[in-house]
């Protein structure tokens, strides 16, 4: 098992790993109630379960995202999101928005995309001229997501009503990123482990954090949305 995650009620669990698939079970008895699996071989590398809890999307290396509706197993729609190159070291990626029925993938090109999660349809397509997208985060608000690149130097967020970047910074190679604090800041880590928190509307560092535990200490800022204050009495 690659992973396990929890439906919104609790009363369902998923489970996935790129040889078995995704299998959904009771929570309560631990019965198996249904594998979820493409055909044409190869299991699942990424997956989200959709807000309503009725659907779920998979990813694989080589046959792309599928929704799939949980009651009947059934396929929804299909995501034409290209192939993993044999040579990348990356998988593609896949999250739900939290409001209205999208989709967000990234991880293998130098785009993410948005997609419609009932027809398949693209929304938004965010493309920055990096040598990979391979970082993406979406707010809370579920109108932007933040995006970067473990290749490139630098990190955007990017307004999901216009499909316009709003936000340009200037970074060094992005392990991991999350918005903070309700959206307004931006915790972004980099490839040196140190964590530099950004004022969401001007671009402005407001701190950064470096230490003995670097990784530690973007875990505790990214978990508890502290203000960069908090940050930096807590450690």
């Amino acid at each position: 098992v690659d992973g396990i995650e929890f439906f919104p009620l609790g009363h369902r669990l998923l489970t996935w790993s790129h040889a078995a698939g995704a299998v959904v079970w009771d929570s309560g008895s631990g019965r198996a109630l249904r594998q979820l699996r493409d055909g044409g071989g190869g299991g699942t590398d990424a997956l989200c379960i959709l807000p309503d809890g009725d659907r779920i999307a998979t990813c694989s290396e080589n046959r792309g995202c599928v929704v799939w509706d949980v009651a009947s197993g059934s396929c929804i729609t299909r995501l034409p999101v290209p192939a993993t190159p044999l040579d990348s070291s990356t998988f593609v990626q896949i999250a739900a928005l939290p409001r209205g029925d999208r989709l967000l993938t990234w991880g293998t090109e130098k785009s993410a995309v948005v997609w419609d999660a009932t027809t398949g349809n693209i929304v938004c397509n965010v493309r920055e001229e990096w040598p990979l997208l391979d970082r993406a985060a979406i707010f809370s608000d579920g109108a932007r997501v933040v995006v970067g690149s473990s290749q490139g130097m630098g990190a955007a967020i990017w307004d999901l009503a216009t499909c316009r970047q709003s936000l340009a910074l200037d970074t060094h190679h992005v392990v991991d990123l999350a918005p903070l604090s309700g959206g307004s800041m931006l915790a972004l880590l980099d490839s040196r482990g140190w964590t530099s928190i950004h004022d969401c509307t001007s671009g402005e560092r407001l701190h950064l954090i470096r230490g003995d535990d670097p990784m530690l200490m973007a875990l505790g800022a990214v978990a508890f949305g502290m203000t960069p204050a908090e940050v930096n009495f807590a450690f």
